[in-house]
């Protein structure tokens, strides 16, 4: 499937996230602030919809980490040093790897800027 800058796991982790986030906010402060009418019904639906959100966000973030460093050759150095292989890059994000492979750097160049702390330049093997 194409994939530019983001695919389309990241994006459905983003969107998890945020609206799952906003159900465990919002009937988190249903159970923090029990002075404001609230009937026992809604108290009871609060607490489990906040523990069920919370447990399955708690659930995916240890897979989305387990994904994301040890179960994705190549995932855990793009993160720790900002560089992935042409490889790497054409098959996770092939339509940003489109985009940016006339500023690929060469695995010397790769090497030469992480010995002298890098440089502000993008290039295609440029994770961020």
């Amino acid at each position: 499937m194409d994939a530019g800058f983001a695919n389309g796991g990241e994006k459905a982790w983003y969107w998890l996230l945020a609206t799952v986030g906003i159900l465990v906010v919002a009937s988190g402060f249903v159970l923090d602030f029990p002075n404001f009418d609230q009937s026992r019904d809604t108290m009871q639906w609060a607490n489990i919809i906040h523990a069920v959100g919370a447990l399955g966000l708690t659930a995916v973030s240890l897979g989305h980490i387990y994904i994301g460093t040890l179960g994705t050759e190549g995932a855990l150095e793009g993160m720790t040093t900002g560089y992935v292989d042409e490889t790497w890059a054409k098959e996770h994000h092939n339509l940003w790897y489109e985009e940016v492979k006339d500023q690929t750097l060469t695995e010397q160049e790769v090497a030469a800027r992480k010995s002298s702390g890098g440089s502000s330049e993008p290039s295609a093997t440029r994770t961020s």
